[in-house]
């Protein structure tokens, strides 16, 4: 299926001749490129370094309008594409700036309407008591992975949408407790690893639909304060817990924790049925 690019020239933006949305995929790589789908009228603008090309990211002006797709990737970029993004709130629904040099989150961020996937991983974000209520409520999958943010996380409980969280490789955030988890009854995979967590919150366990939770490396210990029983117990859609690089967490003390019965059943039942159906695949890391 055909597609119209339009690809950077000196002083601005002009269309180039249609390309194959594969040949428009290996031109993101270098350069910007902007995807007008001839069936659906999507508009999707992929940008991707190396760093040196980061002054193309000068060239996305008030020319750039009603996007749907924003991917900006390895290009050194410290400060937003304010002018392509506010003129896409109505329209935007995945917006990936990863691997970049951001600080700051903007304060346009919740005026999306319809932004359902954001991923703002590996850059150097740096917020102390990050409120999640300034995130746009639609979002469905969100990613702060690999940023600097700080101390403990509040107004995640906005977020009603979200199925996917991943707030893994912040080092600085200690506290995870001051959100109301019961109020994310779509959340089903919640990764993080890498924080400095002592306890994990007891009414995560009353997700019903949480099934992967991810927690590596923090500073949490095999006893009930951290590791709480009713999380192991009645999160009832829960089938893989990740604890490795916790101190003394192993299989057999963990097994000793009460809840963890509860859980290893939920495991067995969802390991049974993957083997019966030939789509069981071996994870040394999750207990």
């Amino acid at each position: 299926m055909g597609a119209c690019v339009i690809c950077p020239v000196d002083g601005g933006l002009s269309a180039c001749a249609p390309q194959s949305p594969s040949a428009a995929a290996t031109g993101a790589r270098n350069q910007v490129v902007l995807v007008i789908d001839r069936a659906t009228r999507s508009r999707v603008l992929a940008m991707e370094g190396p760093p040196k090309q980061k002054k193309i990211a000068d060239r996305i002006n008030e020319e750039l309008r009603d996007l749907r797709i924003v991917s900006i990737k390895r290009l050194g970029l410290v400060e937003w594409p304010e002018q392509c993004l506010v003129n896409s709130t109505e329209t935007l629904k995945t917006l990936r700036i990863t691997s970049n040099l951001i600080r700051d989150l903007p304060p346009f961020l919740g005026e999306f309407k319809i932004l359902q996937t954001l991923d703002l991983s590996s850059n150097e974000i740096s917020v102390v008591d990050l409120d999640f209520s300034l995130f746009p409520a639609s979002l469905q999958s969100l990613s702060l992975r690999h940023n600097q943010l700080k101390g403990q996380i509040t107004g995640l409980e906005h977020l009603v949408s979200l199925v996917e969280l991943d707030i893994s490789e912040n080092k600085d955030i200690n506290r995870i407790d001051h959100v109301d988890w019961t109020r994310l009854i779509s959340l089903e995979e919640l990764n993080m690893d890498n924080l400095s967590l002592t306890s994990l919150p007891s009414n995560l366990g009353s997700l019903p639909r949480l099934q992967v939770l991810s927690a590596k490396s923090n500073a949490l210990k095999p006893t009930d304060a951290s590791i709480p029983q009713i999380l192991l117990q009645n999160a009832r859609s829960l089938h893989t817990l990740y604890l490795d690089g916790n101190d003394g967490i192993t299989e057999a003390v963990f097994m000793k924790l009460p809840g963890a019965e509860s859980y290893m059943r939920r495991r067995k039942a969802r390991l049974d049925k993957q083997i019966a159906g030939g789509t069981y695949s071996p994870d040394l890391a999750v207990i």
